[in-house]
């Protein structure tokens, strides 16, 4: 990535967040850093990035520098907002929001390694395995009583469907991938009252 090309991205950036805290002065009584030497800290990367292009110079390793500095200070002021974004859960999102930063995606969730669902006719569900990988067979089970296991049809794929179970009763469900290397052990048990 061209430095140069990202520096006026921060420079705005740096700008939109220092002017949303100086906006907002009863939520952000005593911005850390201030507001004043975050301003020189912006004003000094302009300036060293004006003369980075006129290749002046030394001047890259100087811009670079106090592109570090401001970076590390939008960094401290990060912290200080969500510092205070924390003492008020219910107000976290417009505290935070009201600085300027965006918000962080939440973790994406992982998807549970087997997912019983009730079918589009009676007695039948499907079974969605988390996919082992391109190579991978599954065999499949279900049982009533978690002792005594009959099994499905194996695929090639990483889900099926079971087919003219009872209605109205409880049915456990497992599966295991095969690989070259061998099968791995039983999933988790999945249960679930068939309808």
């Amino acid at each position: 990535m061209n430095p140069s090309a990202s520096v006026p991205h921060l420079i705005a950036q740096a700008k939109t967040i220092v002017s949303q805290i100086a906006a907002n002065p009863k939520i952000f009584v005593s911005p850390n850093p201030p507001i004043a030497t975050m301003n020189s800290l912006i004003a000094g990367v302009e300036a060293a990035q004006t003369n980075a292009l006129a290749r002046t110079v030394g001047m890259v390793a100087i811009r670079d520098a106090k592109v570090r500095e401001l970076t590390d200070s939008l960094h401290t002021s990060r912290a200080y907002v969500e510092d205070l974004a924390n003492l008020d859960p219910p107000t976290a999102t417009a505290t935070i929001q009201a600085a300027g930063f965006q918000l962080r995606k939440p973790a994406a969730r992982n998807k549970p390694d087997l997912q019983v669902r009730q079918g589009a006719l009676s007695g039948t569900v499907l079974l969605i395995a988390k996919a082992a990988g391109r190579r991978a067979a599954y065999t499949w089970q279900w049982s009533l009583d978690q002792k005594v296991w009959t099994d499905l049809q194996p695929t090639l794929k990483a889900s099926t469907s079971a087919v003219n179970l009872a209605v109205g009763v409880m049915h456990s469900f497992r599966f295991r991938s095969v690989m070259k290397a061998g099968p791995s052990e039983w999933s988790q048990v999945v249960s679930l009252i068939v309808k």
